[in-house]
């Protein structure tokens, strides 16, 4: 991220959105922005990009810690013609349990996907 120029990192539309942004609040050190240099511009710019991917990794790890131990007691992800066995059905059924009162629907609905291909049985 600090090596690359920051109109790579961002889309034209989000540039523009955090230079106002950063333009309108004026700085920590009461300089106001219409007067510092492009590139005390972009330093901060680059700082404000920082901390709020900083801020989407720790709701990404906290939200992956949350699901871990589930996804780590299902043995076999994908479809076999063998039925799964019954403890392997309990976790897939917690698992469930788990995402529906958390209440994202998206989340819910590719669960049950993930869930349909690996416990689906074939009847002969």
């Amino acid at each position: 991220m600090t090596s690359r120029p920051l109109k790579d990192l961002l889309s034209a539309e989000d540039y523009s959105k955090h230079e106002e942004q950063l333009l309108k609040d004026g700085n920590s050190d009461g300089q106001e922005h219409n007067e510092m240099s492009k590139d005390q511009l972009e330093r901060e710019m680059l700082q404000l990009l920082w901390s709020s991917s900083a801020l989407v990794h720790a709701k990404t790890a906290e939200e992956t810690n949350k699901r871990w131990p589930y996804e780590a007691d299902i043995k076999r992800p994908y479809f076999h013609v063998k039925p799964i066995d019954p403890a392997q059905l309990l976790n897939w059924r917690r698992y469930l349990d788990f995402e529906e009162t958390e209440g994202d629907v998206e989340r819910i609905r590719l669960l049950y996907e993930r869930c349909l291909v690996s416990c689906v049985c074939r009847r002969v």
